[in-house]
């Protein structure tokens, strides 16, 4: 075989890749953008929204009667107002949340020293296996 005829055999078979590439990108663009989908869809998709429209508002309605419910019967007067998310719309209290960051960073830190105090010893120390024992049990128990 010379060169001339292997060059010729590689080029078409690109040519052929590159046809079979093209009518299969063609098809899946005429598929998606077929008007045949498009019209009945719509149509369809509008049916469920509007009745996902009716089936939330139905809840929000629910829901309002049950707080109100609620309200009357007293069972919400002994709960802080602030922890109701559809009382205030809002989160926790800005205090509630950096006591929160507060304990979670001591604990880190309380941690972070334990293994390090509780590493030196079980390394000088010739009952340092219970100690490392004591270390993976906290380690465990920190998860």
């Amino acid at each position: 075989m010379s060169l001339h005829e292997y060059a010729i055999m590689y080029v078409s078979s690109w040519k052929r890749v590159v046809v079979i590439l093209f009518v299969i990108w063609a098809g899946t663009v005429y598929l998606m953008l077929s008007p045949s989908r498009c019209g009945l869809n719509e149509d369809l998709d509008i049916v469920e929204l509007t009745s996902l429209k009716s089936q939330l508002e139905e809840l929000r309605q629910n829901n309002l009667r049950l707080l109100a419910q609620f309200k009357q019967s007293g069972l919400l007067s002994n709960l802080d107002p602030g922890s109701l998310p559809f009382d205030s719309g809002q989160g926790p209290p800005v205090e509630y949340e950096h006591l929160r960051r507060r304990i979670y960073s001591n604990m880190k830190e309380l941690w972070y020293y334990l293994q390090h105090e509780v590493g030196a010893a079980a390394a000088g120390d010739a009952g340092g296996e219970r100690l490392r024992d004591i270390l993976d049990e906290a380690e465990e128990r920190k998860r």
